[in-house]
């Protein structure tokens, strides 16, 4: 009879399926024979590999890098850092003081050490700091906040002048008691006087009960909202990196972070000093992941012992099983490190779809070897009869796993290109170490399994089932259309700051800065041909609604500087900058100079409580009960005299030098700007920066999403740290829906052609559909978005669910009823894979870190899914399409 072109083809794809599983048996019982040889190959060549991985693992903490480099943002954004190399990789210093004095003394003193320190930084920059701001900063005013000043200044200038000719606690005490004996007799209040008796109480409180007060007189003399602004001073520092490092910026951190300690800035009362910004929130990336963890991994390695022992019945084959897993995962390290170079925190990710899957691959041979054994009683026997009755399954499960990890390759998301060719190939790998280490093995540990009973645990399952098969298949069916409408809203936070500790200091550092729109890190940025292009386009993105205000090098030229300098000059007339400047010749009082006007002021309280105004009534009453309680517990203790000189008198003096520098200011043009700020809006060959601050808190997804869209509305052109994170969160969701396409057209078409019956391909997915549905519904339900940590619980979720499937269709392809497949080896090793992967990983739910507990429960979420998918839904469905099916189909095996 002649074949047709289908039937021959259907014969020859039987026949290479015949071949190949002979090809499996004979490998199998090869290994057996030279088991010894096997072992010490294997013991050999994983020796070299991990001495090899020790000795070239890195990883690249970039998350940028991560991205193709041929999307369009990401060429912007390289173009935009070769114009402004200064701008990136930063070690941001975010500098908090009780008073702007506090925080300038602090950042200063930190700025001099980096620029001690060429060798670990090329750059150092204070945005808005140093002495052309401090003598140009009235200019930057509006006109009605200059006059108020102005106003405020001129009514404070006998103070302010009495105190620059001695800026001590005596020169306060005797000058205030000259201002309460003229009020008193003269009825006349020196300005500011109220306020400055408050501020005096606060401090002695302060002193006297173990806290700590530094009395600002810079909020005195400039007013509240200018000292608000100055108690918070950044420090940019450009690290260098170090050649060959796993992490290249670490010795500049850690050189840094001794530095504050050294200065005792860490120890400073009042001052609170940071480190954030790319450079460290990269480094601490990596360090955080493994804070917290030692009890999750103690308690992941726990459950997979017990499970194992649970579900293998015998300590040679979880031992077997777990060299296997450890072997596999030294030659996948070892390829990757080869091959694809540098891990990214994304390839990282490799380890646990390997541990999950290659587990599994070890418990589903182990436990059909087990079966077979107890009928057989003969290991070289069980050991060929499980290579030709799981390799197939194997096999097959191994190849639509890779598939599915290699369908990450034709996409744009550099990062989950490296892991898929990297969890591809681990696939390929667990299976050869499962079919050739695994057999040698379980040969040398003389593993003789006891009899099976599973019939015994198992035996009920086949009549529940039978009762309860179409309530199963109505509800998967009900759970399934019900979750439809939550996956569909299932939302991905691509911002990487949350997967990081909120506690840590630069995470908080950083959130801080963000809610601050003049200190935000997340700003976006243009490039223009020129400072007139960048002037006009800075005032189109300034009128948009999530726009705080957008700077180009022409926002430092103040505007109406003419009258702002006449101002500032009618201003020197009144506070001549000389008459603010101490003394050189004067010695500071000693502390008996000190106690006694301390003593001397203290004794006049009374008399100018009994005839002073009736409103300086409250703040003197104060005033004395403090200094009352001061003395009470210090008495005439040198060291809190000099305490309180110093909580009182220690900022006076720079802020008058600032003052008498500030009433010397000069014209500011675009040719006498500071030549750091410059270069850091300016290129040499004239284009200009456009940095764009939002007015929205940009600690919110949608609100970040809202200042990217407005701006890239005006300007395609956007880029900036906000666009990397939207524009590259898109990318990701596209190259997730684009391998996903890929994955799933790949495995049907391989399990269409092995099969050769799209009911039973069909069958075989079901799981996988249903669980992806259920888990995706599920998440959202929960509040727990898709982030760059548990996305690649996807790409598991699709291995696990199709191998799942496979071994359940196969094995009743045999030509076994679905009643005989509950009772076989098959579901329980379904069942303790699921169990050990999800406790593995489950058990990272309980690490501190942030990206690594959500990793944990996604998994969670998902292997749960899987295993009721597989081994309930499953069943009840082939329970109700076994009767009536076609009895010429024909059940092949491979």
């Amino acid at each position: 009879m002649t074949l047709d072109k289908p039937q021959r083809t259907g014969q020859l794809i039987r026949a290479a399926g015949i071949a190949y599983v002979r090809c499996l048996c004979w490998l199998v019982d090869r290994s057996r024979r030279a088991a010894g040889w096997v072992f010490l190959a294997a013991v050999l060549s994983t020796t070299g590999l991990a001495y090899f991985v020790a000795n070239h693992f890195a990883i690249n903490p970039d998350t940028t890098g991560m991205l193709s480099r041929d999307l369009p943002f990401q060429k912007l954004n390289a173009e935009f850092n070769r114009a402004f190399p200064n701008l990136s990789q930063n070690i941001v210093v975010v500098v908090d003081g009780q008073t702007g004095g506090l925080a300038r003394e602090a950042a200063e003193r930190l700025t001099r050490w980096f620029e001690q320190h060429p060798d670990l930084f090329s750059e150092v920059y204070q945005p808005t700091a140093g002495a052309f701001f401090t003598q140009n900063g009235l200019l930057y005013l509006e006109p009605t906040a200059l006059d108020e000043l102005s106003e405020r200044l001129s009514e404070a200038q006998p103070l302010l002048a009495r105190l620059a000719q001695d800026p001590s606690l005596r020169g306060l005490f005797t000058l205030l008691g000259e201002a309460l004996d003229h009020q008193a007799t003269d009825n006349e209040s020196l300005p500011g006087l109220e306020t400055i008796l408050q501020e005096l109480t606060r401090t002695l409180n302060a002193l006297s009960s173990g806290s700590h007060y530094q009395l600002s007189w810079e909020r005195l003399m400039f007013g509240e909202p200018r000292a608000q602004l100055e108690r918070r001073q950044l420090i940019l520092a450009k690290p260098r990196p170090e050649a060959n490092a796993a992490q290249p910026f670490q010795h500049a951190i850690s050189a840094t972070q001794r530095a504050v300690r050294s200065l005792g800035l860490n120890r400073e009362p009042g001052v609170r000093v940071r480190l954030t910004g790319e450079a460290v929130l990269d480094n601490e990336q990596l360090q955080t992941a493994t804070t917290g963890m030692t009890f999750a991994v103690i308690l992941s390695i726990t459950l997979i012992i017990i499970l194992l022992l649970v579900g293998l019945r015998n300590w040679r084959f979880v031992l077997a099983t777990l060299v296997t897993l450890l072997v596999g995962l030294i030659w996948t390290t070892a390829f990757a490190v080869a091959i694809v170079g540098p891990f990214n925190v994304i390839s990282l990710a490799f380890a646990v779809l390997f541990v999950g899957i290659g587990i599994d691959f070890g418990i589903q041979f182990c436990m059909r070897y087990r079966e077979d054994f107890s009928y057989t009683h003969n290991l070289p026997t069980a050991l060929r009869l499980s290579a030709r009755n799981m390799g197939g399954a194997l096999s097959l499960a191994a190849v639509a796993a890779a598939a599915s990890f290699y369908s990450f390759v034709p996409t744009s998301y550099a990062g989950i290109i490296d892991l898929g060719i990297i969890a591809g190939t681990s696939m390929l790998i667990a299976l050869l170490a499962n079919l050739t280490l695994l057999p040698a093995l379980l040969t040398l540990l003389g593993t003789h399994p006891r009899a099976s009973h599973f019939k015994q645990r198992l035996g009920f399952a086949p009549l529940l089932l039978k009762r309860s098969a179409w309530g199963i298949t109505l509800g998967a069916v009900l759970a399934g259309l019900a979750a439809i409408p939550w996956a569909t809203q299932a939302d991905f936070d691509f911002d990487p700051i949350r997967l990081q500790d909120p506690n840590s200091e630069a995470v908080s550092a950083l959130r801080s800065l963000l809610t601050e729109s003049e200190y935000s890190l997340y700003t976006i940025e243009f490039m223009q041909p020129n400072l007139t292009a960048a002037r006009q386009l800075a005032a189109r993105v300034t009128a948009l609604q999530a726009v705080a205000q957008a700077v180009t090098l022409a926002s430092f030229i103040p505007e109406d500087q003419a009258d702002k300098l006449a101002r500032v000059e009618s201003l020197t007339v009144i506070i001549p900058p000389y008459t603010l400047v101490p003394p050189a010749t004067d010695s500071p009082p000693d502390l008996t100079e000190l106690h006694s006007a301390l003593n001397t002021f203290r004794a006049r309280l009374a008399y100018w409580q009994a005839h002073g105004a009736a409103d300086l009534a409250a703040p003197l009453t104060g005033l004395q009960q403090a200094i009352d309680t001061y003395q009470t517990r210090f008495g005439d203790s040198p060291e809190n005299i000099t305490e309180l000189q110093r909580r009182i008198m220690r900022t006076l003096p720079t802020e008058l030098k600032r003052l008498s520098l500030a009433l010397q200011a000069q014209e500011i043009t675009l040719d006498n700007l500071p030549a750091e700020l410059r270069e850091r809006y300016l290129t040499a060959d004239g284009r200009a920066r456009v940095q764009v601050f939002s007015s929205l808190d940009l600690n919110q997804i949608p609100q970040l999403r809202r200042f990217v869209n407005q701006v890239q509305a005006v300007g395609p052109q956007a880029i900036g740290l906000p666009v990397l994170l939207k524009e590259g969160g898109d990318a990701v969701i596209t190259a997730f829906r684009q391998a996903s396409l890929i994955a799933v057209v790949a495995i049907l078409i391989l399990l269409l052609v092995v099969l050769r019956n799209p009911w039973d391909t069909l069958l075989a997915l079901a799981p996988l559909a249903l669980a992806g549905l259920l888990t995706v519904g599920s998440m959202e339900i929960l509040a727990i978005p898709f982030n760059l940590a548990n996305i690649i619980v996807l790409p598991l979720l699709v291995g696990l669910g199709v191998a799942y499937g496979i071994y359940f269709v196969l094995r009743w392809r045999s030509g076994e009823h679905i009643g005989q497949v509950l009772l076989s080896s098959t579901p329980t090793a379904i069942l303790f894979s699921a169990l050990t992967t999800m406790s593995s990983f489950g058990s990272l739910a309980l690490a501190s870190d942030p990206g690594v507990a959500m990793l944990g429960r996604t998994l969670s979420i998902a292997l749960g899914w899987v295993l009721i998918c597989t081994l309930i839904v499953l069943p009840a469905v082939l329970m109700l399409v076994a009767p009536h099916r076609n009895a010429s189909v024909e059940r092949r095996s491979i």
